[in-house]
């Protein structure tokens, strides 16, 4: 079991095993990562400052792969500033990743080639999407005529979906490898907001429809 409390469990993989965070010291309120596997057992780790106040969102966990690969997030606080950084998890390796000149870098999802996307916001405090590859960094992303975007998902074939606002209303978009965007909007809705895709280009979400009501999609691409 998990030494303290205030466990979540964030993602699964093939194989069983589980990602998520939890307080390795509720006192002093230090949260950690943590990495098990099916049988229980366990590996965690932490990062510097990681002690402010409101720690409850001072590390989140984006996203887990099959070969237990965790993207994710942590906020540090110093010097009267706070910031946050990226992450990538491997095989005991934590390597930081941070858009140059962000305030915030915060990865959402991880695919099997360890392609990492997310958003970061700027110091003017608009947010951008991004996608982290190992051999090429940072490519930044905005959606036309985007006040925000984020990007959420991606799957094995490095098609990306996310949401972005206009300033009015929240729209969903599929981006693809070759860099075309389709913009996604569920019938009568006045957001819309993909959190998954698969291998099949499947996008799952959430939309907002008639009377302020939250409800989820599923959206099929023409074969």
């Amino acid at each position: 079991s998990l030494y303290c409390c205030a466990t979540s469990a964030v993602a699964i993989n093939g194989a069983g095993y589980m990602a998520g965070t939890f307080f390795l010291n509720w006192q002093r309120k230090v949260r950690a990562v943590y990495l098990m596997d099916a049988s229980g057992k366990y590996v965690h780790f932490t990062f510097p400052h990681d002690s402010y106040p409101h720690d409850s969102l001072s590390i989140e966990v984006g996203g887990l792969n099959n070969t237990n690969q965790i993207a994710g997030g942590w906020r540090a606080y110093g010097n009267g500033v706070l910031v946050q950084h990226g992450f990538l998890y491997d095989s005991g390796t934590i390597t930081q990743l941070d858009v140059p000149g962000a305030a915030v870098t915060q990865p959402r999802a991880i695919n099997e080639s360890g392609e990492i996307v997310g958003d970061w916001t700027d110091s003017v405090g608009v947010t951008h999407g991004f996608l982290w590859t190992p051999a090429l960094g940072f490519t930044l992303f905005d959606a036309p005529e985007a006040t925000l975007t984020s990007i959420t998902a991606i799957n094995s074939s490095g098609v990306t979906v996310g949401y972005f606002s206009d300033g009015k209303a929240d729209h969903g978009f599929v981006l693809d490898a070759r860099g075309v965007v389709t913009i996604l909007n569920a019938p009568h809705a006045s957001s819309t907001v993909p959190n998954g895709i698969n291998a099949r280009g499947q996008v799952t979400g959430l939309y907002i429809g008639r009377n302020f009501a939250q409800k989820g999609f599923i959206y099929t691409p023409a074969m």
